[in-house]
């Protein structure tokens, strides 16, 4: 190998190596989804009517925790908008049943009250909590607590059944 050869050479491997030192890691995150409502209190189910119980007037804590679904190398968070609220009132559970679609994904039925949407993003670990403030002038009957989570603008056009009955006396 003649000594232009060798220059060469070595030439090529430093410019490989200082290369490689410039090379960086693109950062991670965290990303989280928010799933169904948390619990409502046990205090206000009623068994026999398989049902919590509220009155008009009254306030529902809605809570929603994160959980971790992967990880983005995203340079910034997506937009998380929550949005809840009550459809009826039905007269009895099985007229509520028959409202609700066969796999349980969609509802039909009037709109009593919404809740103001609660903005976060998909990278914050934190807990998610508001009031659905109900009307001092709702009516008697049943009525199905939905929800509605859009991640980006992306997600159900209609509210989904949580499968929590709500009665007013």
């Amino acid at each position: 190998m003649t000594k232009v050869g060798v220059l060469a050479l070595i030439g090529c491997l430093f410019l490989v190596l200082f290369s490689a030192c410039n090379v960086t890691q693109v950062p991670t995150h965290k990303i989280y989804e928010y799933g169904s409502i948390e619990s409502l209190p046990k205090d206000r189910l009623i068994k026999q009517k398989n049902a919590f119980t509220y009155r008009p007037g009254d306030e529902i804590m809605l809570t929603w925790k994160p959980q971790a679904t992967g990880e983005t190398m995203d340079k910034a968070p997506q937009k998380v908008s929550i949005e809840a609220g009550l459809i009826g009132p039905f007269p009895s559970l099985d007229e509520l049943n028959k409202a609700v679609s066969f796999d349980r994904s969609s509802m039909t039925g009037p709109v009593a009250t919404t809740m103001t949407p609660v903005q976060t993003d998909n990278w914050t670990d934190t807990a998610v909590s508001t009031k659905l403030k109900l009307p001092s002038s709702l009516k008697s009957g049943y009525y199905m607590l939905v929800q509605r989570i859009l991640t980006a603008g992306r997600g159900p056009k209609t509210p989904i059944p949580t499968g929590s009955v709500i009665y007013v006396p």
